[in-house]
């Protein structure tokens, strides 16, 4: 994709950490064949200071190969800043780093599968083929429409909030309780997980019958 965005005279530069398996070298060795300009970020100690210092040393570029570990605080700032956060992983049983993007207020592209919680144009884009224009198609679309990307980060922020481990052990609890009244070893009114939900605090989008976003929904598939 990022190839393709640069063909169409898109300055993008993707941001990339690698683990240490073969797989990572394979990656690396295609962008070059692609034309891309890959330079390495390396920290010099584990400082934000130096972890800025070390992306910025590496700009411009078409890929910037992180090599230091990046700590989640980091992360977090790394992922509301950027344009979109790729983790359509399909190894994943359940999507975490797409879902934490969210809760940083990311834009994240997620894949197909284990990603229960991601709803296409509304908290995040879902990319369902390997064809790479689709995900070129969702980057357009949110460089023609800046307001839709704002709007989806604030979606993907109230989302995140019913994934956290509090809201997931609560769920259990519930449903566990549940279990226990149907076997009758509980009594009694099942107390609700949320008192006096404010349904003022969600995106219009999120509400029943809610505004649909204006404009069409450009895809790359």
């Amino acid at each position: 994709a990022t190839a393709k965005l640069k063909e169409s005279g898109c300055r993008a530069t993707l941001l990339a950490r690698g683990g240490m398996e073969p797989h990572r070298g394979e990656v690396m060795n295609n962008a070059r064949r692609m034309g891309l300009n890959i330079r390495e970020a390396w920290a010099k100690d584990h400082s934000f200071e130096s972890y800025l210092q070390a992306i910025r040393e590496a700009a411009p570029a078409d890929i910037i190969d992180v090599r230091f570990q990046l700590p989640s605080d980091f992360l977090q700032v790394v992922y509301h800043a950027v344009d979109g956060v790729l983790a359509n992983s399909g190894r994943e049983p359940f999507g975490l780093v797409g879902l934490e993007a969210m809760a940083a207020g990311g834009i994240v592209f997620t894949g197909a599968t284990g990603e229960d919680y991601a709803i296409p144009f509304v908290n995040s884009f879902v990319v369902e083929t390997a064809d790479p224009m689709e995900i070129v198609g969702h980057i357009l679309y949110l460089q023609d429409y800046p307001e839709e990307g704002a709007r989806m980060r604030r979606a993907a922020r109230v989302t995140a909030h019913y994934f956290t481990w509090e809201a997931a052990v609560e769920n259990l609890i519930a449903k566990l309780e549940n279990q226990a009244r149907v076997q009758g070893a509980l009594r009694g009114e099942p107390e609700p997980l949320e008192e006096q939900f404010d349904t003022s605090k969600l995106p219009p989008e999120l509400l029943p019958g809610g505004p649909k976003s204006q404009g069409s929904h450009r895809s790359g598939s």
